[in-house]
């Protein structure tokens, strides 16, 4: 986020948080479900404890989360801040309900921070600037990036992504190519003199 706007941003964000419906995954108003196991359970807890542990806040949540008559392992929606670029918690896919908040002052250190990351399956950036828009989607590394959205798209769309972030794109004609095989056939037909 931005300097200027982090602290405000981030209260919405923590607010918004407190909302989010955990619970069972078959119920249509469930948007976050139980973490897969116990082991995947411990090891976003040891990316929050690591990045408190480094100096980062956690203004919302780290730990578990009880949902009144499910047994699953849940991870309460969880926020850090203060947080690193060097912090494992901003360096690695965590696959659980956390927000890393890194901050930055110029667009050249927003995309310095996206690019540091060995990862790059999507980006995005918001901005009234078309142009701040556009130079972050020329140079970050991501397969995608969303400009004043999040997730939105069509079948048409390639999606994949860039350096440690999958292999090859799905949908759209990208994606069926990965099913094809191309074959070169050169021939030459009739009566012409062999070359050279």
């Amino acid at each position: 986020m931005h300097e200027d706007i982090a602290e405000e941003l981030t209260e919405k964000v923590v607010a918004l948080s407190r909302n989010v419906p955990f619970g069972d995954p078959l119920d249509p108003r469930t948007k976050v479900g139980a973490i897969i196991s116990d082991a995947h359970f411990e090891k976003i807890d040891t990316y929050v404890e690591g990045a408190k542990d480094a100096g980062a806040t956690i203004p919302l949540g780290g730990g578990a989360l009880d949902i009144p008559g499910l047994s699953g392992r849940f991870y309460t929606p969880t926020v850090v801040t203060n947080v690193s670029s060097s912090m494992a918690v901003a360096r690695e896919e965590v696959f659980g309900p956390v927000l890393s908040v890194l901050t930055f002052k110029t667009i050249e250190e927003a995309i310095e921070l996206a690019n540091s990351a060995a990862y790059g399956l999507s980006a995005g950036v918001w901005s009234n600037d078309v142009s701040t828009c556009l130079a972050f989607a020329r140079r970050v590394q991501a397969g995608t990036v969303w400009t004043n959205t999040w997730m939105d798209g069509f079948s048409e769309l390639p999606f994949g992504g860039v350096k440690q972030s999958g292999l090859g794109r799905e949908l759209g004609r990208y994606g069926l190519e990965e099913y094809l095989e191309v074959k070169t056939v050169t021939m030459r037909i009739g009566a012409h003199a062999h070359p050279g």
